[in-house]
């Protein structure tokens, strides 16, 4: 999208804790973008007279994503998955907590594309994490897994990526469940359901690859 006035600006703030961050943003990407934002900054309310929009318990990571995005309409991450070291792999879990933070937040602003193109980017970092290293956990933490579960609706695109890899891992590793068995029960639901789907197809899924899952849903793009 090209800009026609550079001059017109909101800021965006991310919060979360101690750590805050402001970003200037053109105004006409924004709008474009999201008609939750564009609302909020022509409203009568605060955000509208200060031009303002405060996004709290939200780090400040996640929303530079979504800045780049408005401007590149691409994602690019922090961590490229090219080793199998323990701590390439964490880092790389460590990034699909704030992509799923990022969709969350994209559905909040009605921001479909932006949920597309993260559950992509998502599909893309389980496949590697499981091709690296067979023997890691590549099951989402169990606080991420609740974070999820807590922020969305049945039938997300980001609870079925949640699902699949737990399914990969207890049946390929046998890892035990532990303090998964407290999530909530729509989770195991999912587990039980898609597992089902997943032994009578007659082909072998990839980790989180929707081309073969097709129960893997999509934000639908306006």
């Amino acid at each position: 999208m090209l800009i026609s006035n550079y001059s017109d600006t909101v800021t965006i703030i991310a919060e979360l804790n101690d750590d805050v961050e402001s970003f200037l943003v053109h105004k006409e990407l924004v709008y474009h973008y999201s008609p939750v934002l564009k609302a909020a900054f022509e409203s009568p309310f605060i955000e509208g007279q200060s031009q303002v929009y405060k996004l709290d318990d939200t780090r400040p990571e996640t929303v530079r994503l979504l800045i780049g995005w408005l401007y590149t309409q691409q994602l690019s991450g922090r961590i490229g998955i090219g080793s199998e070291t323990e701590t390439a792999l964490n880092e790389a879990n460590m990034y699909r907590r704030v992509l799923a933070e990022l969709w969350i937040l994209a559905d909040k602003l009605l921001m479909p594309r932006l949920q597309n193109a993260t559950i992509r980017l998502l599909e893309t970092v389980n496949i590697k994490i499981f091709s690296l290293r067979k023997d890691f956990d590549t099951r989402f933490t169990y606080e991420d897994v609740k974070y999820i579960y807590d922020n969305t609706s049945a039938e997300s695109a980001l609870r079925m990526l949640c699902v699949l890899p737990h399914i990969s891992a207890q049946a390929n590793d046998n890892l035990p469940i532990g303090s998964y068995r407290s999530l909530p029960a729509e989770f195991w639901i999912n587990v039980a359901t898609f597992a089902i789907k997943l032994v009578s197809s007659e082909e072998k899924p990839l980790v989180g690859a929707s081309p073969a899952n097709p129960g893997l849903l999509e934000a639908r793009e306006l």
